[in-house]
């Protein structure tokens, strides 16, 4: 199958995507569309996730990503899920809004269960575009081997099943707009390609820009890397960079006058502390460490170094997930390199390529390794479901190609054509069979772990719905997720402060607290912590072996005269 002509290649290629389309599209269609239909609610394991789909559905019904509470005012704006803000009394994105905006749109036409497919279809074309990709730097053989081992990679296997999250999406997307750009270098500029070669380029800025608008933080690293490979093109870039600019800043207008509808503001986005006055400095998470003077400096480590320095936590996630966790295709794709350096003709095209890996590289590892989670649960749970997997996604994938190469030189070697051949083969299988474990068999976060939770998940769901009034505010630790947008939630994780709020808005909505708590410290919160406000948590109703329902009422009010009200 790996030494075998250029349209086997494609077809193998077709057939494999239509495969995993449906391997990606497991948990869409088992689970998220069929609990949707029963509950109207889409439970993820992620905030993120659980917001992004939040606001896809609120665009195909209503056009807009506002999502109101109107009461928001009365209450110092408590009532929100997490990976959203509030601003103006609307819930908005707290995210980039590329992907709920694209998905929106589409799913204007595919309806809220198309959605729920697209980042698989995104996915295996992301793979297709990759093959092209590579084909183009090295050869045919190399870039049919690295789209194989792409298919099978288990972070991107991991989180084209995950279809709510940005990561996918904003690659497939790049790698789409990385091959046009590439495809216009194919034609000689005269009158008879000249045309065509411009369009690629117009083509390929558009996938850029989308790729962009999903995540904009990564625009750095990837617009040094385009100005890299403009450096060796051929006549008339200076055209071709001006038709790229103009195109990407197009892409760029929706999402422009998004934010101003959304956050009052062209250029603001949901990240920021909306409330806050000041300049975009000020108003920056405390997860950024850079200092609210609005200095050059400042402005360029908010940029390159947001979390700050930390060479201890940088050293200890790049070990972990580059050497532990990625280790065989780290190997492989060193061996590789050096076979490279080793030849004596080397195609230009690779060195521009090496560059740019080195060059995404340096800026992500830096830019995310020195970001420590500041929760526990996170470090603690969370392998193949960290955001480090996440984020260093692109340059895992772009570390492929270097096995990619090594097979397709074996594979050139004349004597013992048999063995080498054999060698490739099983081990393609053997780095598939890993993904696979790390995708699926990972403890705690891979993809059969997330289905056992997100069924126990429904099931809580359903309990807690058959309970509550349909206006019901629920407080929450970490399970919003489970019940936003179709209730209204505000986030506990022991801020007490949220208390003396509730009671302004207790006698007009059912407020209910679902917690792990044993009793002692029920008693504790309701001795010490919310009777200065005349509150209590009251009658529990059992969820499960884990969760309890409680209703938070003023004191004194009985149970029957709850009934009666």
């Amino acid at each position: 199958m790996i030494d075998t002509n250029n349209n086997n290649y494609k077809l193998i290629l077709v057939v494999l995507a239509v495969i995993f389309f449906f391997i990606y599209s497991f948990f869409a269609i088992t689970i998220w569309i069929p609990g949707f239909q029963q509950t109207e609610q889409v439970i993820f394991s992620w905030p993120d996730a659980m917001a992004n789909q939040a606001f896809v559905k609120q665009f195909i019904e209503h056009s807009n990503f506002k999502i109101s509470f109107p009461d928001n005012t009365l209450v110092s704006q408590i009532v929100h899920p997490r990976s959203t803000n509030v601003f103006n009394d609307n819930i908005v994105p707290m995210s980039f809004l590329g992907l709920v905006l694209i998905y929106g749109i589409l799913g204007k036409v595919v309806t809220i269960y198309g959605t729920l497919l697209l980042t698989p279809l995104f996915s295996v074309f992301g793979v297709l575009f990759f093959y092209g990709l590579i084909k183009k730097v090295i050869n045919e053989r190399a870039g049919f081997i690295s789209a194989l081992l792409l298919f099978s990679l288990s972070a991107y296997w991991y989180y084209s099943s995950l279809v709510m999250l940005h990561t996918v999406l904003f690659i497939s997307l790049l790698l789409a707009g990385m091959y046009f750009l590439l495809k216009s270098e194919d034609f000689i500029v005269d009158d008879e390609y000249k045309t065509q070669n411009y369009i690629f380029v117009a083509v390929g800025a558009i996938f850029i820009g989308l790729s962009l608008i999903v995540r904009t933080v990564e625009a750095p690293w990837i617009l040094l890397i385009i100005l890299l490979v403009s450096l060796f093109a051929r006549k008339r870039w200076w055209l071709k960079a001006i038709i790229f600019l103009v195109i990407l800043g197009i892409t760029f207008l929706p999402v422009l006058y998004q934010n101003k509808q959304l956050y009052g503001d062209y250029f603001s986005v949901g990240y920021l502390n909306l409330e806050k006055s000041g300049t975009l400095l000020d108003k920056l998470p405390n997860e950024f460490e850079v200092e609210k003077t609005n200095d050059y400096f400042q402005w360029v480590k908010a940029v390159a170094l947001p979390f700050g320095w930390n060479w201890k936590n940088l050293l200890k996630t790049g070990f972990e997930y580059f050497v532990m966790f990625y280790g065989p295709y780290l190997f492989l794709s060193i061996i590789g390199l050096i076979w490279f350096l080793v030849e004596k003709e080397k195609r230009k095209q690779i060195w521009v390529y090496l560059l740019a890996v080195m060059l995404a590289m340096i800026w992500l590892v830096f830019y995310y390794g020195n970001w420590q989670f500041a929760d526990s649960e996170i470090l603690k749970y969370n392998t193949i479901g960290s955001s480090y997997m996440r984020y260093w996604l692109p340059v895992f994938i772009m570390l492929i190609p270097g096995i990619g190469f090594l097979f397709d030189r074996l594979l050139a070697v004349k004597k013992w054509q048999f063995f080498l051949k054999s060698i490739v083969v099983v081990t393609v299988i053997l780095l598939t069979g890993y993904s696979f474990f790390w995708a699926y068999l990972t403890p705690k976060d891979g993809l059969l772990a997330q289905k056992q939770v997100l069924e126990q998940n429904y099931k809580r769901h359903k309990q807690v719905a058959g309970y509550i009034e349909d206006n019901s505010i629920l407080i929450v630790d970490k399970t919003d997720k489970l019940f936003w947008p179709k209730y209204n939630v505000v986030v506990f994780l022991y801020d007490y402060s949220i208390f003396p709020e509730i009671n302004q808005i207790i006698d007009k909505y059912p407020v209910y607290y679902m917690s792990v708590m044993p009793d002692k410290d029920i008693d504790f919160i309701n001795r010490t912590k919310i009777n200065q406000f005349n509150l209590e948590l009251k009658a529990p109703l059992i969820v499960d072996n884990e969760y309890r329902l409680f209703k938070i009422e003023p004191k004194g009010i009985s149970q029957n005269q709850n009934d009666e009200l």
